[in-house]
């Protein structure tokens, strides 16, 4: 973490102080330093932490702000994809996963319930594109809550600038509103209500010639003219495509997105997109026939599989020496013993954690392991029967539950294992975002993202305040 304050020394004469850096009300670093008469200064400190979380960061008497660091690994359910291109979407939150009628669904309930399909330049669509969202919108925004509900967005915001590629939302009222962004324009038009507390297929397709149209349930809502062929539509393709929740504002550089947040109160049963703008008729043939490929399949390039959700994986950590930081110790060849493991876990019944502690000398072959049920909160423990040796890793199996009960993920917080060597002691940590990377992912497993359900106070957004 870099934090840096403004300092003035106000007085006629030279003074001498002592700035401290607070890390949640406790002295973590203080500067000394000389100020002249009237002299302005900057003062900045670098601070590593050791664990991920939540911490109270100040400087010297200035009110504190929130610091978010990565830390925690976990499952995010994975949403396979059946058009063949692999762009398998992330499950967030709590939702619930069910079968009605023959028909999966997912319902989006919680501000954290959303899908995400990640970034990818294998989505850009140049020339135009379509999205489709199947969907039972169970209310309206409240009047504490932000409104352009998003159906399907891709961008920085949703609004307030040529901000995103694509959007489909139903403003509190009830109205649909939708556009795209070309050059430095943002265009946008209106057209339709939404079925509030009833199934429709909303779908919304532009192509830089034949213009956009935006459709619910195989009816034409609204047209709006092409573009010209030298305009360039804004692809913001280092962005995700977010299906029940978007940002939502004027983008803020300091932190790179908008104050605020907007969600989805509602069921989703099926999510595609099409690097094609389709026409009225092949919009509509896929709407009576939803669970077939349809036209245009090889413009197909996310058809979102509710039936098939990947919810298992393993973290591999790197094989780490206790004395990394002590190159003596490796030429020295001494044996370690590994006295306990303390793990601390967020984990659901519905959901499970194993780890297995290997150690090794040669980082090749497994000298000895132990096998560990993780259980919720905070483990203790002890691996005094492993072995002396070199090195050691940590493998960990997750599951998480995902059905019409709700999502249930498994989340490891962090890894301490306590070593000694004769009159020597150390800690391994595993805790940071650096350090799981270190390892290998397979699987569901990865970092809940951090700031997506966070507004930012401290700054003022031209539109909402």
């Amino acid at each position: 973490m870099i934090a840096g304050i403004e300092a003035t020394n106000n007085l006629d004469h030279e003074i001498f102080v002592s700035v401290p850096l607070y890390i949640n009300q406790r002295i973590a670093e203080t500067k000394s330093l000389f100020f002249r008469a009237h002299e302005k200064c900057y003062i900045e400190f670098h601070y590593k932490f050791q664990q991920g979380g939540e911490y109270q960061v100040s400087i010297a008497d200035q009110l504190p702000k929130e610091v978010s660091i990565e830390g925690g690994i976990r499952i995010i359910p994975r949403i396979l994809d059946k058009s063949g291109r692999g762009h398998t979407a992330l499950l967030h939150g709590s939702p619930k996963v069910r079968e009605i009628d023959g028909h999966m669904e997912v319902a989006l309930e919680q501000y954290g319930d959303y899908i995400e399909i990640p970034a990818s330049r294998d989505l850009e669509a140049p020339q135009g594109f379509t999205g489709m969202v199947w969907a039972n919108i169970e209310r309206l925004a409240r009047a504490s809550e932000m409104g352009h509900n998003p159906l399907m967005v891709r961008g920085k915001s949703v609004g307030w600038g040529a901000t995103y590629c694509l959007r489909m939302v139903v403003e509190r009222t009830g109205g649909l509103k939708w556009g795209i962004c070309h050059d430095i324009t943002e265009y946008s038009w209106q057209g339709g209500e939404a079925k509030v507390g009833s199934w429709a297929q909303y779908t919304m397709t532009f192509d830089k010639k034949a213009g956009g149209d935006s459709y619910c349930d195989g009816q034409q809502l609204a047209h709006v003219a092409g573009v010209s062929a030298e305009s360039e539509i804004r692809q913001w393709a280092d962005q995700p495509i977010f299906v029940g929740y978007s940002y939502i504002g004027h983008v803020i550089p300091d932190i790179g997105r908008p104050k605020y947040f907007t969600h989805l109160p509602g069921r989703i049963g099926q999510v595609r997109f099409y690097e094609q703008g389709l026409t009225a008729e092949e919009n509509r043939e896929i709407c009576e026939n939803p669970e077939a490929e349809g036209p245009k399949r090889e413009a197909l390039a996310v058809w979102l599989d509710f039936r098939n959700i990947l919810k298992v994986g393993t973290h591999t950590t790197e094989w780490r020496h206790p004395a990394i930081y002590n190159t003596s110790f490796k030429t020295q060849k001494k044996y370690w013993r590994f006295t306990q493991l303390k793990a601390r876990t967020n984990l659901p019944l519905q959901a499970g954690l194993k780890a297995t502690v290997e150690v090794s000398d040669d980082m090749a072959t497994v000298k000895g392991s132990r096998q560990i049920v993780l259980k919720n909160g905070t483990n203790y423990v002890d691996l005094s029967g492993l072995p002396e040796a070199q090195f050691l890793r940590i493998v960990t199996e997750f599951s998480a539950e995902v059905g019409p009960d709700g999502t249930f993920v498994p989340e490891l917080l962090s890894y301490q294992v306590v070593a000694s060597n004769g009159r020597d002691f150390t800690d391994m940590f595993w805790s940071t975002r650096p350090d799981w990377e270190r390892g290998r992912f397979t699987g569901a497993v990865g970092f809940p993202p951090v700031d997506r359900l966070r507004d930012y106070p401290e700054y003022t957004d031209v539109i909402h305040g």
